[in-house]
């Protein structure tokens, strides 16, 4: 059994919406789904009809995009209303959302899904984002709650790095010029538990 996490799919492009299509059943492995799913309901519903036909148990987590409000979608949803939508649609499938009692991890190790560390930003062309990235509050929570993991997506640059002997994996498929190179959704998704060793 194996835990597995991807984010940032961001499904109104048509190339992201036909990598996942493609993806290879894991019926034993759990998947974190770690936001910027899409704009709309529907996004989220193909997400959703998708991963929970494939994945034993999948996780969802909000991002930035399933938030926003969009005019095409009517009625309208905005705020809670719009988030309360998402998470009852997770249910309707069986997937887990933050609403739920934290599940426990039936494979080997722990896991936890925190703020990125400032330091392993790497956006030279776009430093505007970096304020989201990390805080001073959170700079010790992987230690503070003994971390094994540590899942963070938005950057849509995936990496596995190394703090405190901790792994930190950015999990971020992104738009498909950012990941086509990189061979596909099945290449990008993440390992997360058991996961590599860190390397000597």
């Amino acid at each position: 059994m194996k835990l597995y996490a991807i984010s940032d799919l961001h499904l109104r492009h048509t190339e992201n919406h036909q990598a996942l299509a493609a993806l290879a059943p894991r019926p034993d492995d759990w998947l974190i789904v770690g936001g910027d799913v899409g704009e709309t309901l529907a996004d989220m519903d193909l997400m959703l009809r998708t991963l929970t036909a494939r994945f034993r148990q999948v996780v969802w987590v909000p991002g930035n995009h399933e938030l926003w409000s969009m005019p095409s979608e009517q009625p309208p949803l905005r705020g809670e209303a719009r988030y309360l939508r998402m998470v009852d649609l997770c249910h309707r499938y069986g997937a887990l959302t933050p609403e739920d009692p934290y599940p426990r991890w039936p494979g080997d190790g722990p896991h936890r899904h925190y703020p990125l560390r400032y330091e392993h930003v790497r956006l030279p062309r776009i430093p505007r984002f970096s304020i989201w990235c990390g805080t001073r509050l959170t700079e010790d929570w992987h230690t503070r709650y003994r971390a094994e993991v540590v899942v963070t997506g938005h950057l849509h640059m995936p990496a596995t790095l190394w703090r405190d002997g901790v792994r930190f994996e950015e999990v971020s498929l992104g738009y498909p010029q950012q990941w086509r190179h990189r061979g596909g959704l099945e290449r990008c998704l993440r390992e997360v538990l058991p996961g590599p060793e860190k390397s000597a």
